[in-house]
């Protein structure tokens, strides 16, 4: 209830925004070891890190290369 679909997409992922905080979210299910979790961007675009499937975001993965600033701007 908190997000909202957008018209933006990740690689056949639909990406969701957060209406608390404005921050993106996609369902990351790109790994061979099956781990679930979440991709979470600030509003800007840039990775604030993984989340798991209750929302936490997961200390440490934080990736400064990822970024879908150039989607959804």
């Amino acid at each position: 209830q908190n997000f909202v679909r957008t018209q933006y997409v990740w690689v056949k992922q639909a990406i969701f925004q957060n209406k608390e905080d404005s921050s993106y979210w996609y369902f990351d299910y790109y790994h061979k070891d099956n781990k679930i979790h979440y991709e979470v961007f600030d509003k800007y675009g840039e990775h604030m890190g993984e989340a798991d499937v209750n929302g936490n975001l997961i200390p440490g993965t934080k990736d400064n290369n990822k970024r879908i600033d150039k989607i959804v701007h």
